[in-house]
């Protein structure tokens, strides 16, 4: 009993420490937190399983855009970066509006798709 507890208190740590997200592709991207301010600097880490195209990006996205379509996502983004390496790290600075928002990783700038997403809030 005492050892399901502990193991039990383990994985509540475990999930504390890092948010990620997954899709049926495979591809990720993890967040220590979901809840930023003003002026925060975010780190994320992701994970690509799917071929990349040119210009391969990952982009803040209001939430309520629908999902899937990468031009949508792009007439909507309000920060990206691109990126060429399937597994890595990016910092981006909080400098917009509170609100709900999504980081999308796509696989190309071009026709791309979205392969990945994880949601956070701007307080």
């Amino acid at each position: 009993m005492k050892l399901n507890k502990i193991l039990g208190s383990m994985l509540v740590a475990l999930i504390a420490i890092s948010i990620m997200s997954c899709s049926p592709t495979g591809s990720s991207i993890t967040l220590n937190k979901t809840v930023f301010n003003q002026g925060d600097e975010v780190t994320i880490k992701y994970s690509a399983k799917e071929e990349l195209g040119d210009h391969a990006w990952i982009g803040i996205i209001p939430s309520d855009i629908p999902h899937g379509d990468e031009a949508e996502n792009d007439r909507h983004d309000i920060a990206y970066k691109y990126f060429t390496e399937k597994e890595g790290e990016m910092i981006y600075t909080i400098d917009f509006e509170p609100g709900k928002y999504d980081f999308r990783m796509h696989t190309s700038d071009t026709d791309g798709k979205e392969i990945a997403s994880i949601s956070f809030e701007v307080k």
